[in-house]
């Protein structure tokens, strides 16, 4: 499928993701919204699936899990939404998003609010802080037939591309949802999001992120990486999980296993060599974190993703 940009860039279904230029030194996402629009509406097919870092931006979002799953960190907390679910994240929420995509593909939406629309719409809003950081929808404590309704026909209309009306009913349903979760999932008491994008908070855990960004691949563990600061692991650990959203054990896997899927999918390479390359300890230990991140083995995927670029 090719990529599909509206007027601005506003909706889009798209099959790369680049961070670079759009994710500022303090985590802050830039976002392009349109003025045509009270949200940017992406629908993530791309594969292999791509993790999205630590950010932030003034604006809610929504996660709709379509097809795969979504380990998502959110001010602390970490929460897996199962194919079906969805996933609420206030306006100035620190997040991170790990999509877990089934062996056929992925397929995720998100709808990120424009913060100053929605301001100039309905004062006192746009600032509300959310039910977030727990799954929604299907199976879980608050079932919404009504939500996964909105969404699928937002998902239907972003893939009919025939039709002259498509950006005006996607507009139709966006204010739709827009409507839905500040009615049903708005804190009455308007409380922000405890992270709000403290820079002390960037300029204490950047130099670890950018130490690890680094040094991955030579193997570098969490002892090593603490005693680089002058704390101890515990103390390193505790730092790091409270601003970053997960552990830095869970952050250095992730980076590994990135770098591994992008090997994986443009080479030849073996994957004992991927293992060694990517800063994994031993081939098993690099089987085991794939597994449990894809829930495939790194040759399945392998082949999985090259008989699909093949078809495509």
């Amino acid at each position: 499928m090719s990529v599909q940009v509206a007027p601005l860039g506003s909706i889009r279904i798209t099959q790369h993701l680049v961070f670079e230029g759009t994710i500022e030194l303090d985590g802050r996402e830039q976002l392009g919204f349109s003025p045509r629009y009270p949200a940017l509406v992406q629908l993530h097919e791309e594969m292999p699936a791509q993790d999205v870092p630590l950010h932030w931006h003034k604006g809610a979002e929504m996660l709709y899990a379509c097809q795969g799953r979504l380990r998502v960190f959110v001010d602390g907390r970490s929460v897996t939404i199962e194919e079906g679910q969805f996933c609420l994240i206030s306006p100035n929420a620190r997040h991170a998003i790990h999509p877990m995509p089934r062996s056929t593909g992925q397929s995720v939406l998100s709808v990120t609010f424009d913060n100053r629309q929605i301001a100039r719409l309905a004062p006192g809003l746009h600032d509300r802080y959310l039910k977030q950081g727990v799954p929604i929808g299907r199976g879980t404590a608050w079932p919404d037939a009504d939500l996964e309704l909105i969404c699928e026909d937002l998902i239907v209309s972003l893939a009919d591309d025939t039709s002259e009306l498509r950006f005006i009913r996607a507009a139709r349903l966006v204010f739709q949802l827009l409507e839905h979760i500040y009615t049903h999932y708005a804190s009455e008491s308007c409380e922000l999001s405890a992270a709000a994008g403290s820079d002390a908070v960037d300029e204490r855990i950047k130099p670890m992120v950018d130490f690890f960004d680094h040094n991955y691949a030579s193997g570098v563990t969490v002892t090593q990486a603490a005693k680089e600061f002058g704390y101890s692991p515990e103390y390193f650990s505790r730092l790091f999980s409270k601003h970053a959203g997960m552990s830095p054990e869970r952050y250095l896997t992730e980076l590994r296993l990135q770098h591994a899927v992008d090997v994986l999918v443009s080479s030849r390479v073996s994957c004992s060599q991927i293992a060694q390359d990517s800063g994994f300890r031993s081939a098993r230990a690099f089987s085991t974190a794939f597994f449990k991140r894809y829930g495939m083995m790194p040759s399945v995927f392998r082949r999985a993703n090259h008989e699909r670029l093949q078809e495509i």
